[in-house]
C-alpha cells in the first residue's frame, strides 16, 4: 500500500512539473526598426500576460511559460499606444506552443506574418484558408447589384 501511494505521488509530481512548458518566439519585422511589440497570452496558470519588447535591428524575442497550445495576439506600434486607436493591420492572432517558434513579417502588415515551428499554428492557418477560399468563390459567383 505504501508503494502504491509513493507511485501515485511521483506520477502527480511529474505531471505538475511537466504541465508548465516554456515557449520562445523570435523573429524579424522589416519596415520599422524602432517599433514596439506586445504579446498577449494566457500563461500556464491561466493568468493574462502582456509582454513587450522593442525591435532591435528589426529582430525581437519573447519567452514564457504556457500549459500547452495557447492562442495569443501580437501587436506592433510606434509612438504612444492608445487603446481606442488600434491599427489592425499591425496585429495578428497566433498559437504559441512549448517549442521554439520563428516569425517573419512586415510592419504595417502583421496580419500576414509567417509563423513557423507550431503545428497548431499550421492547422489554424489551414482552417482559415478554407474560409477565405470559400468566401472568394462565393463573391465571384454571386451577381452584384447594378
Amino acid at each position: 500500500m505504501r508503494n502504491l501511494f509513493f507511485c501515485l505521488l511521483l506520477t502527480c509530481m511529474s505531471t505538475i512539473s511537466f504541465s508548465q512548458s516554456t515557449f520562445t518566439l523570435t523573429g524579424k519585422i522589416s519596415g520599422e526598426p524602432a517599433a514596439k511589440l506586445l504579446l498577449t497570452y494566457a500563461d500556464a496558470n491561466g493568468k493574462r500576460i502582456t509582454d513587450s519588447c522593442l525591435l532591435k535591428d528589426g529582430t525581437f524575442a519573447f519567452n514564457g511559460n504556457i500549459a500547452g497550445p495557447t492562442r495569443a495576439e501580437l501587436a506592433a506600434y510606434t509612438g504612444a499606444r492608445k487603446s481606442n486607436n488600434i491599427d489592425y493591420s499591425n496585429t495578428t492572432e497566433l498559437y504559441l506552443e512549448p517549442v521554439s517558434l520563428q516569425a517573419t513579417g512586415i510592419y504595417g502588415n502583421l496580419n500576414a506574418i509567417k509563423i513557423s515551428g507550431s503545428k497548431t499554428q499550421d492547422e489554424y492557418e489551414s482552417y482559415g484558408k478554407q474560409f477565405t477560399e470559400r468566401d472568394n468563390r462565393r463573391d465571384r459567383d454571386l451577381p452584384w447589384p447594378a
